[in-house]
């Protein structure tokens, strides 16, 4: 018996499911994949394919992406990040948050380019991409610093980051919708609509295959801050829902109502056509 064929498809790291060849791509590729990878480019430009051009375009993206080769609007995006960095910052500082340890700018800067060449631009999909910090506090007393008010302390009161942290999101006001998501036949009420966790774990599924994530409970007050700072708000219409907690019987969530931020909670077992989830890039030391 034949083992099955396992192509350059079946090593793509599953977090960043950015390009995907499809089998005859996955083949043609074994065919460079042996040689030096100083020389697989031009082997590839000069080889002849029975599918021509078509065959050299899906290799030569597979090869962009796994030598980390950015487009010039994918370097646009990341200086117009990395440029967010000094009002980032002065989120902060301005609500008299010492920044003390806080990341230096190389070092976001850093992180940045070490992005896979496809993240960026799927997170930019959603929005405006924003350079998000998180203090080492807790959700409440940033809250306070805000003027915001909480609904369920008990869910909140331990949330917060150890250290300074930071990542990426969206400042997209509302979140649209996914029907796929919300509905579960993907299209209508007709075979009616799929429960609050189940529809926080698949946003979180989805983000995952676009090599995201879902934003984490510590982010929300600090993200909705920065928002602020810049005269945004985030959750007008809707809400943001987050993981479940260890222990809690509920969801927690946050939005902005009454001229302030609120944090809520709801019951994962009801269906709220409400309930939305924020894309998120962990920032991480490189």
């Amino acid at each position: 018996m034949s083992t099955p064929y396992e192509g350059p498809e079946n090593r793509i790291d599953p977090k960043n499911k950015l390009f995907t060849p499809d089998q005859e791509a996955a083949r043609a590729f074994g065919r460079f994949e042996k040689l030096d990878p100083a020389d697989r480019r031009e082997a590839i430009a000069t080889a002849t394919f029975r599918e021509g051009d078509t065959m050299r375009a899906k290799l030569t993206q597979y090869l962009d992406q796994i030598e980390g080769i950015k487009t010039p609007e994918q370097i646009e995006l990341v200086n117009k990040v990395a440029a967010q960095y000094e009002s980032s910052v002065a989120t902060w500082t301005k609500l008299k948050i010492p920044t003390e340890g806080i990341q230096t700018k190389q070092e976001v800067t850093a992180w940045l380019n070490s992005l896979p060449a496809k993240t960026l631009e799927n997170l930019a999909a959603y929005g405006e991409v924003r350079l998000k910090f998180i203090p080492p506090r807790e959700a409440l007393e940033l809250l306070e610093a805000i003027k915001g008010h909480s609904y369920w302390d008990e869910g909140w009161k331990n949330v917060g980051a150890k250290e300074w942290e930071f990542g990426l999101t969206v400042d997209t006001e509302d979140m649209p919708q996914d029907p796929k998501i919300y509905y579960i036949n993907g299209v209508d009420n007709k075979d009616g609509t799929r429960k609050n966790e189940a529809m926080v774990d698949l946003y979180e599924q989805k983000y995952q295959n676009e090599g995201l994530d879902i934003m984490p409970q510590k982010a929300a007050v600090p993200s909705a801050a920065d928002a602020l700072a810049q005269g945004k708000v985030l959750d007008r219409k809707f809400y943001t829902a987050f993981k479940r907690p260890e222990g809690a019987d509920v969801l927690p969530n946050a939005c902005f109502a009454n001229g302030r931020v609120d944090l809520l909670r709801n019951d994962p077992d009801s269906s709220s056509g409400n309930l939305r989830a924020r894309p998120w890039v962990r920032g991480e030391k490189v």
